[in-house]
């Protein structure tokens, strides 16, 4: 293990913004911390990097209890969503900075930060661009930059915090594809903070789900997705429709729109609905209909499929799951494990 996270503990006034994490990161592994804005997954990427200090509890980064160790010490590079750059430097000098920024005694000749940072420039694919200034790169190559200037110093962990939430929707999909192809050749354990369920399932070699404060799920992707272990989970990575499952009991059936069949012809285990609307936009057709009690749910469809239904608003249409998810509600926690049922 490269970073042992024991117990963590911190409170900003009354709030407790960590609750007692503990996780353990392989080396070599790209992690995601994924969660909703004030669940605690900066504050925890701040503590392990030795920005903020927590209340109790340990971080030990391969084998060493980094507590009292400095940034420098810990060997830690950070890159921000903002890239932070030096506008009057070159992208070179970016990246040398924090090696020419070290005690002439642990200094490397120059050569070898000529040799270091030349590596690098190939590696973030801008060799040609060595000379330019920051402001004749795109937010993407800018981006890159930063994490070049953080490898720079060769870091044993490389932590990221939102690194693509500050560029276009279309620029952040090439940049994350690049950052998951890469980070074989990078070599180094990464953690990394995003609020995107869609960036963390397709970068992340595992998915550590955080809510108020504390760890929901850790899991690869296709498991974290597949088998959400909380009612959070289940909500917070993709769309899901929330059901009741029976009028006599808490629980509550968690279907997503993809996970259902729509037909004309009624079911042993379907229910019926009306539908409300039908947009074709996108590469699947989106039906919504009102379902019993006035509830709404969403279903994915193929156009063809949707083209064979002929469906109208108002048209009455039956719907039956694929696969579905309960929980025994318990909504103080919500650490109940799921089981299968589908009893509407």
């Amino acid at each position: 293990m490269s970073i042992g996270i024991h117990n963590i503990r911190k409170r900003f006034g009354t709030s407790d913004v960590l609750a007692g994490v503990s996780l353990q990161i392989r080396t070599g592994e790209l992690v995601a911390l994924l969660g909703p804005s004030g669940c605690g997954k900066t504050t925890l990427l701040r503590i392990i990097a030795g920005l903020e200090t927590a209340d109790s509890g340990s971080v030990v980064c391969y084998d060493q209890d980094t507590r009292g160790q400095s940034l420098r010490d810990r060997r830690v590079g950070f890159v921000f969503q903002h890239y932070a750059l030096f506008r009057h430097l070159t992208v070179f000098e970016n990246i040398a900075f924090g090696l020419r920024a070290r005690p002439r005694h642990n200094r490397p000749p120059e050569a070898e930060i000529q040799s270091r940072v030349n590596r690098l420039l190939d590696l973030i694919q801008l060799r040609a661009q060595g000379n330019r200034h920051p402001d004749q790169l795109s937010g993407g190559q800018r981006q890159r930059v930063a994490l070049a200037r953080a490898l720079a110093i060769e870091p044993r962990v490389l932590l990221l915090d939102e690194p693509f939430g500050a560029l276009d929707a279309q620029v952040r999909v090439e940049l994350r594809r690049w950052l998951r192809q890469r980070h074989a050749d990078l070599g180094v354990t990464t953690l990394f903070v995003t609020h995107d369920q869609e960036e963390a399932l397709e970068v992340a070699d595992r998915i550590v789900v955080m809510n108020g404060g504390r760890i929901e799920q850790v899991g690869v992707p296709a498991e974290v997705y597949a088998h959400p272990a909380t009612p959070f989970v289940c909500r917070f990575l993709g769309s899901v429709n929330v059901l009741p499952a029976s009028a006599h009991g808490s629980s509550k059936v968690y279907v997503r729109p993809h996970e259902l069949i729509l037909s004309r012809q009624a079911t042993s285990d379907g229910i019926s609905g009306c539908v409300t609307s039908i947009s074709s936009a996108g590469p699947l057709a989106r039906v919504e209909l009102e379902i019993a009690n006035a509830e709404h749910i969403e279903v994915l469809v193929a156009h063809d499929t949707a083209t064979e239904l002929h469906a109208v608003p108002g048209d009455a249409l039956f719907v039956t799951p694929k696969r579905w998810h309960t929980y025994e509600e318990e909504p103080a926690s919500e650490t109940a494990s799921p089981t299968d049922a589908w009893a509407i």
